[in-house]
Formats: structure tokens, C-alpha cells, sequence
């Protein structure tokens, strides 16, 4: 996981970004595999928001092949809770990049 506040601006300054409809996704290449998943407070509740990082880890959990070598923060910028919808969000981010 990406847990410095350093790291993770320097992926949002320096790394590529795609855009979803409920996901944006931040990219840098060819650095040891690590991620980071932010919400930002506008988005629900607290629950709403650590239920939206939950399915997103397991989402990252389940496609870590896709993220080998790269940086990745994945932004939530809208609450949604269905798995199915935030999967194919995600791959369509990931065939983007």
C-alpha cells in the first residue's frame, strides 16, 4: 500500500490519469507494485465511503496481475455500491492506460 503522503503526491502530480464514470485512475510505470485507494469526503458517509474502499481493494485484490511494475491510486469520485458496475469501471480504466 502506498501510505506516505509524499508517495501518493507524487503519483497524482507525475502519474497518468484515466477517467470513469465513478472512478479515476493514477498510473506510474515501471516502480515496485503499490496502490492506494482515496475517497474523498464529499463522497456519502463515513460508511458509504469505507464500504466504496472495500469493494475497490478487493476489486485490486482480484486484478493484480493488470498492476505489476506501477503506482497506482485509484480516486472514488462518486459513491456507488455495486460491485458489477465498479468492475467494469475499473477494467475499462485499466484498457485505457
Amino acid at each position: 500500500m502506498l501510505k506516505k503522503a509524499s508517495d501518493i503526491r507524487e503519483v497524482l502530480q507525475s502519474g497518468k490519469k484515466s477517467t470513469g464514470r465513478y472512478l479515476n485512475l493514477f498510473v506510474v510505470r515501471n516502480r515496485p507494485t503499490r496502490f492506494a485507494v482515496l475517497v474523498p469526503r464529499r463522497v456519502g458517509n463515513a460508511v458509504q465511503r469505507n464500504r466504496m474502499k472495500r469493494l475497490v481493494r478487493e476489486l485490486y485484490r482480484t486484478r493484480s496481475a493488470s498492476f505489476q511494475n506501477q503506482l497506482t491510486i485509484i480516486f472514488i469520485k462518486r459513491f456507488h455500491d455495486k460491485y458489477g458496475d465498479l468492475e467494469r469501471d475499473l477494467q475499462q480504466l485499466v484498457a485505457k492506460k
